[in-house]
């Protein structure tokens, strides 16, 4: 399988399988709905295989 960039797999249409017929549509929604509320999303490698994808949202306001 091609190894592809931790930035690509984000974008719109794109997957992480060579032979997928995905729209690549989740990582897209899982950035836009993270990055809506403030947050960030990236992915760091976990040894010896696979990813973790790690999700960082801020506290909520006291009101």
């Amino acid at each position: 399988m091609d190894l592809i960039s931790a930035e690509s797999i984000f974008r719109r249409g794109e997957t992480g399988h060579v032979k997928s017929t995905g729209s690549g549509f989740g990582l897209f929604f899982v950035d836009s709905m993270v990055e809506e509320y403030g947050g960030t999303v990236w992915v760091e490698d976990n040894e010896p295989t696979g990813a973790v994808f790690v999700i960082e949202l801020p506290l909520p306001e006291a009101q």
